[in-house]
C-alpha cells in the first residue's frame, strides 16, 4: 500500500507541475485571442473611410441637404434630388467600405428618368459623423425613418417607394422594407441574410482564414459592445416577410463579391415575392466598377425600376374603361 501511495503521489506531483507549466501558456494564449480578437471586431465597426472626391454637380444635379433624426435619435444627412412631380421615390443604399457618392452615377441616371431620389451615408461611412457601424442594427432603422421624413414631401408618389442598396444597404433595405407597404421594389446587391453571417465573411476577410474561435469571439463582444442577445445575431428573414414586394437580387462573379454571392442566391431562393429576379454579373458593386461595365450596371438598374416602378402608375380600373374588351 505504501509503494502504491508513493506512486500516486508521484503521478499527481508530475500532473501538477506538467498543470503549473502549460497554466501561463495556456492564459497567455487566451489573452493573445482576445486581443487580436478585439482587434478584428474593431476593425469590422469601423469601416476605411473613403473620401468623398466628387458631387452631385459633378453629375449636374441640384441636391438639397437633408437632415433627420435616425436610431436612438442620432441626427443624419443625405443628398435629395428632385425628379418629376408626383413620381416614385427611389432611395439608394452604398455598401459596406463605400460612401454615398460611389452610387452618384446611378443616382443621376434616375433622376435624369423623372425619379425623386435619395442617398446617404450609412453610419461610420464617408462624412457620417458617427465613426462606427453597427452593421444593419441601427442603419435599418435609420433608413426607416429617413423614409417617414421623406414621404412628407409634396412632389413624391408616397404610395410607391423604391430601394436600392448594397450589402449594408441591402440588408438594411430588407429590415427596413417590412414595415412599409409602399416600398414596392427593391434591388438588392450582394445582400446578406443576418448580421452573423455578415460577421463571418468579415472576420474571414480580415484574418486572411475561416476561424469559428474568432468568429464566436467577435459576436460575443458585438453583443456586449451593443448591448443585444446572441439570438439577434442570428435572426433570419421570414419567408413570408417580401411577400408583397418585387425584388431584384444580383451577385457577382468576382472574387470580392463571392462569399455575398452565395448568401444571395440563399435569400433569392428562401424568400416569397410577388416577382422576384436574379441577376448574375461578372462583377457586382461590391468590386469597384468603371467605365462601359459601370454605365452597363446602371441601365441594368435603371431599366429594372422603369419596368417594376414606373413614373405614372395606370389605375386598374381606368384602363378597363379605356380598354373594354
Amino acid at each position: 500500500m505504501g509503494r502504491i501511495a508513493r506512486r500516486l503521489k508521484s503521478r499527481y506531483h508530475t500532473a501538477f507541475l506538467i498543470l503549473k507549466l502549460l497554466l501561463p501558456v495556456f492564459l497567455t494564449v487566451l489573452i493573445l485571442m482576445l486581443l487580436a480578437s478585439a482587434g478584428v471586431f474593431y476593425a469590422i465597426i469601423h469601416p476605411e473611410k473613403t473620401l468623398e472626391v466628387i458631387s452631385p454637380s459633378d453629375y449636374h444635379m441640384y441636391a438639397l441637404d437633408v437632415t433627420w433624426e435616425g436610431a436612438n435619435g442620432d441626427v443624419l444627412q443625405g443628398f435629395y434630388v428632385r425628379g418629376s412631380n408626383q413620381a416614385p421615390l427611389v432611395i439608394l443604399c452604398h455598401g459596406y467600405d463605400t460612401n454615398r457618392t460611389e452610387i452618384l452615377s446611378l443616382a443621376s441616371r434616375l433622376k435624369d428618368y423623372g425619379y425623386n431620389v435619395f442617398l446617404y451615408n450609412s453610419r461610420g461611412h464617408g462624412k457620417s459623423a458617427y465613426h462606427l457601424s453597427s452593421l444593419g442594427l441601427y442603419e435599418h432603422e435609420d433608413l426607416r425613418k429617413a423614409i417617414d421624413k421623406l414621404l412628407q414631401k409634396p412632389e413624391i408618389d408616397f404610395r410607391r417607394v423604391g430601394i436600392y442598396g448594397t450589402s449594408l444597404g441591402a440588408y438594411s433595405a430588407l429590415r427596413a422594407s417590412k414595415d412599409f407597404e409602399n416600398v414596392r421594389v427593391m434591388v438588392l446587391d450582394s445582400v446578406y441574410s443576418s448580421i452573423g453571417a455578415f460577421i463571418d465573411l468579415k472576420v474571414e476577410r480580415v484574418v486572411g482564414f475561416k476561424t469559428t474561435l474568432i468568429s464566436t469571439i467577435v459576436k460575443l463582444y458585438y453583443c456586449l459592445y451593443f448591448q443585444v442577445p446572441p439570438s439577434m445575431l442570428k435572426e433570419q428573414f421570414e419567408t413570408e416577410d417580401f411577400r408583397e414586394k418585387t425584388i431584384l437580387f444580383i451577385t457577382g462573379g468576382d472574387r470580392r463579391s463571392a462569399d455575398l454571392s452565395k448568401e444571395t442566391r440563399q435569400l433569392y431562393s428562401r424568400l416569397l415575392c410577388q416577382d422576384k429576379e436574379i441577376m448574375n454579373l461578372p462583377n457586382s458593386r461590391e468590386s469597384l466598377l468603371f467605365g462601359e461595365e459601370k454605365y452597363n450596371y446602371d441601365l441594368s438598374v435603371l431599366n429594372y425600376f422603369r419596368m417594376k416602378l414606373p413614373l405614372i402608375q395606370v389605375d386598374q380600373e381606368n384602363q378597363l374603361e379605356n380598354n373594354p374588351q
